[in-house]
């Protein structure tokens, strides 16, 4: 049942029209084009094939191969992607700057800064004079 789609597919003149638009590409990534390409138009033949009278009758042989199909069809997608250097969606985060204190908030905070230090630290006690009374009689 699965080589009925393929053969017909295979019989076909070349189906790849994207790396023939991109004659530059790396021949790894050309390569995986066409084999996405080729899943594609596989998976496209047999829908053809298993369609009969307006109604698409699948075997379980059938399903398997489509599934197939579909995760050739992923793999290609997901190596285009990696391929060209882009990171899965949602994986990506750029750099934030750090946003600096505005001037006025800066200036503020000067001030309030010696203000509060002037509060909460006490000025040091000088430690008093006392007299000292010199002793005549002991020179």
């Amino acid at each position: 049942m699965l080589l009925r789609p393929l053969r017909a597919l295979l019989a076909q003149p070349a189906l790849c029209t994207l790396t023939l638009a991109m004659p530059n590409l790396p021949k790894g990534l050309r390569q995986t084009y066409d084999l996405q390409d080729f899943a594609y138009h596989a998976a496209m033949a047999m829908k053809d094939s298993l369609t009969k009278e307006g109604k698409m009758t699948v075997e379980r042989d059938d399903a398997m191969a489509i599934t197939a199909l579909i995760r050739a069809h992923d793999t290609c997608r997901d190596r285009t992607r990696i391929d060209r250097g882009r990171p899965l969606p949602g994986s990506f985060r750029p750099e934030t700057k750090r946003k600096g204190r505005p001037l006025m908030a800066k200036i503020l905070s000067a001030r309030d800064l010696t203000t509060f230090a002037a509060e909460v630290v006490p000025p040091s006690p000088q430690p008093e004079s006392t007299p000292t009374t010199v002793n005549a009689e002991a020179s």
